[in-house]
């Protein structure tokens, strides 16, 4: 005997059944992580901003020394200029403008710009009101002026770079979602955010050879820079989610 067909609900109109019907974890979980970097910078800042001198700072600084002393000082004074203003603002908004070309959208350089702005803000601010020193200026193999935490090279190159890298994984994920032919360029969003990576790394590690930042300005640079940038990144990303809840 044939069994009855079970009834089926219809399906409303702009809301597709299924995960592409639910609001994605990304912007929730970019938050989540951007707070637990603010709550790290604000770690750091509470606990060594007045003690220059711990443990890590002084085994960073002695490496620094034993990398300068090998000879590759030179090499680490080139890479810094990848965490400088002059440098990562112009590039940063070069290649959003690329990306913009490219995926036919207005969103990364309009990222890039807020991000590059409001970073440079917050590490103004934040070195005038904390004013920690930097290390012994007689050390260092090039001449800085101001404060030093946080390291500003290392929270423009998270900040800027980092969100590039983002952005790009994104886009190319949305469109080998779109177009599964196009799902070869699905392995190019390890590579963007693994390149970015390296390339914050070795900016704050030039900063430390150099002897311009003690490490706890590095790390408190980093953390204030990748959570700007997820900020920036998450709030795209739900704005999106609204507009388009099936997409």
């Amino acid at each position: 005997m044939p069994q009855p067909e079970a009834h089926q609900q219809p399906i409303a109109r702009g809301a597709p059944p299924g995960p592409r019907g639910r609001l994605r974890p990304w912007p929730l979980t970019g938050l989540l992580l951007a707070a637990l970097g603010f709550w790290l910078f604000g770690t750091i800042a509470a606990e060594f901003h007045e003690h220059p001198g711990t443990w890590l700072d002084a085994r960073f600084t002695r490496f620094g020394e034993t990398v300068r002393d090998a000879g590759l000082a030179g090499m680490f004074a080139v890479l810094t200029w990848a965490g400088d203003t002059l440098v990562v603002v112009p590039l940063g908004l070069a290649a959003a403008l690329l990306l913009a070309v490219r995926f036919r959208t207005w969103v990364p350089p309009v990222l890039v710009a807020i991000a590059s702005a409001g970073i440079g803000v917050l590490v103004g601010v934040l070195k005038n009101g904390i004013s920690r020193p930097r290390p012994n200026p007689a050390a260092a193999v090039v001449e800085e002026s101001g404060f030093g935490f946080p390291s500003g090279h290392s929270a423009n190159s998270a900040a800027v770079y980092l969100l590039l890298a983002v952005v790009s994984a994104l886009l190319l994920r949305d469109r080998s979602r779109r177009d599964p032919t196009r799902d070869r360029h699905a392995a190019l969003w390890s590579v963007l955010v693994i390149g970015a990576v390296l390339v914050v790394l070795a900016v704050g590690l030039s900063r430390v050879v150099l002897g311009v930042h003690a490490a706890t300005d590095v790390l408190a640079g980093w953390a204030l820079g990748t959570s700007w940038c997820l900020v920036l990144a998450s709030l795209w990303r739900w704005g999106r989610a609204v507009r388009s809840p099936g997409g």
